[in-house]
This record gives structure tokens, sequence and C-alpha cells, in this order.
């Protein structure tokens, strides 16, 4: 009864946090006769709010963001709320997004306005366990302010198995669906400790969060505007050093080697600067910039999520008993940047 109690009084706190997104955009396409032409589209998703001493913001996921964000259509993306708090929708503007992260972020244009409304508290991703009770808040359409209730199932899923750019996703199980990206992940305390993004079926149905601790490391970056990038993911293939036999080394072209705690390189892409730099098959990270990760996931997000796009980082690596430190630079040079006004 009293749990009961509980959760009616969370839900309905993080409901009026939540806000629905309604996102007008210019799509191009071209037709038979390969004429271009565009016309006026929109996205539905999912937000919640969020404030700090720079002002009242809404976060959200990234992949509801049209691919070049100057096709929004300017003064036309608002924000809506639970029809409880009986407050008209209010203007929003893109501020910055992360795609390969899955964030984004907007700010209400009339602060003042919005000044009074709730928000939420962005707890902490590091410590949750597995089986820990979550509620998730969206958009499933055509239903609007949808909260399911479940548990954690993974802390330490790794993204790149599904999602090319994503270092690691929490997994729930909390039914989310088209219209749910970018809402807020809770806990039973009320904060906020993912972002849901997405879900896949293999063969089961689980559901994706982006870590709220990510998100705080990256919220600094985010309200300066524009395009968060990264390094670049798929020039070096890691694994946990530990989780390979001497057969799965062989089958990897690697001579079998004395075992050391670490992150053992398995494949490095032909003329790529890791390459040219001198990493091998075979060698074991011992640490990045001095520090050493914990684990793959860890390791990972010192890479692909904490160092800025062309940052140099130093590689402390074991090459069969061999200490060696050799520069880790991951970029395509043939990548074309892209400048957000």
């Amino acid at each position: 009864m009293i749990l009961n109690l509980l959760l009616a009084l969370l839900l309905g706190n993080n409901n009026h946090s939540t806000v629905l997104i309604d996102l007008s955009y210019y799509e191009h396409r071209k037709d038979d006769d390969g004429v271009q032409y565009h016309f006026k589209n929109w996205i539905k998703s999912t937000g919640f709010i969020y404030k700090d001493e720079d002002g009242i913001w809404i976060l959200s996921a990234a992949h509801i963001i049209p691919y070049d964000s100057n096709h929004l259509v300017e003064g036309s993306t608002f924000a809506s709320f639970n029809p409880e708090l009986k407050h008209d929708p209010e203007k929003i503007e893109f501020v910055a997004y992360d795609r390969k992260i899955d964030i984004s972020l907007f700010k209400f244009v009339d602060q003042e306005s919005v000044k009074n409304l709730p928000y939420v508290k962005l707890g902490s991703s590091e410590d949750l366990e597995i089986g820990q009770e979550v509620l998730a808040i969206g958009h499933p359409w055509p239903i609007k302010f949808a909260t399911t209730k479940g548990h954690i199932n993974s802390v330490s899923f790794i993204g790149f198995a599904i999602h090319e750019d994503q270092p690691n996703f929490l997994v729930h199980s909390c039914m989310i669906n088209s219209g749910s990206s970018g809402g807020p992940l809770f806990n039973l305390l009320n904060e906020v400790i993912g972002i849901n993004v997405m879900n896949f079926e293999r063969p089961n149905v689980f559901n994706l969060a982006v870590p709220i601790d990510d998100v705080k490391f990256l919220l600094p970056k985010l309200k300066k505007g524009g395009e968060i990038k990264h390094q670049k993911v798929g020039l070096i293939g890691f694994a946990h050093s530990f989780m390979l036999s001497d057969e799965d080394l062989i089958d990897l072209d690697i001579d079998p080697r004395p075992k050391i705690k670490g992150i053992i390189i398995i494949g490095v892409k032909e003329d790529s600067l890791p390459n040219i730099a001198g990493f091998q098959k075979g060698d074991i990270v011992i640490s990045c910039n001095g520090k050493k990760p914990k684990d793959l996931v860890d390791f990972f997000k010192m890479v692909y999520l904490k160092a800025e796009p062309y940052e140099i980082l130093k590689i402390e690596i074991d090459r069969y008993g061999q200490t060696i430190i050799l520069p880790l630079l991951l970029f395509d040079p043939l990548e074309k940047e892209v400048e957000i006004d």
C-alpha cells in the first residue's frame, strides 16, 4: 500500500516535468524527373525540463532533429505540458545536439513564463544495479504522457553492437515506442538516470537509454551550441583481454600471450592513423593519459566520449612484456566537417 502511494506520487511529479515536443522542418526531395522540391513535415517526441543557473532547458534525443538543423522551421518548435498543469504550449529553440551519443538540448524562448514549471533532478547512473526498479515516461503514438514501469537489465551494454557511435547504453524493461525518444528514465528517488533513445529485438525486446552521467558530462558543451563531435569509431578494435582464450587469439591471427588485465587490440584498420602510429593486434592497453580503465566501457568513454575530436591520447601498452607509449588519434582525414550556425 505504501509503495503504491509512493509510486503514484512519483508518477505525478515526473509527468509534470515531461513535455511533448512538436518540431517542424522542411524536408527536401526530388521527383522522378530529378527536380528538387520541399515540403513541411513535423516530428512529435518527448523531452523533459531541466533547470540550472544558466536557464530553463529541455533535454531530449538527437535523432529527433533533421540532419541539417538549418531546415528547422524558425519559430515553430513548441513544448506542450501535461494537461493537469493548465499551461499553454511554449516556444522552444534548438541549441545543440550530439548525434553520436544521441542527446539534444533546447531552451525555452520565454524564460520568465516557465520559471514556475516543475523540473527534474538529474541523478547518477554510476551506481545503478541490475534489477533496480525504474520508470519511463514518453508519448508512444497516439498516447501522451504514458508511464511504464520496469527494471534495469544491464549497465555495461556496449552500444557499438547496434549503434556504431555509442559506447554505452543502459538496458531496461520499461516499454517504450515511437514517440518516446528523448523521454526520461527515472529511479524511485524521482531522479533522471537516463534518456530513452531506442529499443531493439534480439529476440526479446530491450529498451535503451543514454546514461545520465554521460549527459551531465556533455551539458557544458551542449550549452555552447552547435554540434558536438568525437573521436572516429571503427579505426581500431578492442576487447577485454581476459575474455579471449588462446584459441580465440589464434582465430584473430594474434599470437597467444600471457594473460594481463587490460584491453587487448584485436584489429587495426590498414593505413589508418592508429596503424601509422604503431598500434598492433595483440597489444594490451594498460592506461590512457595515465589513467587505468576499469573495464572496456570505461575505456570506450575515455576515448569516444570524453576525449576531444582531435585530441592526441597517450596510450600505454604492453607488447608481449615490453611497455610502450603510443599516440592515439582517431579521425578520418577525409571526413567532411559540418558547421552548425
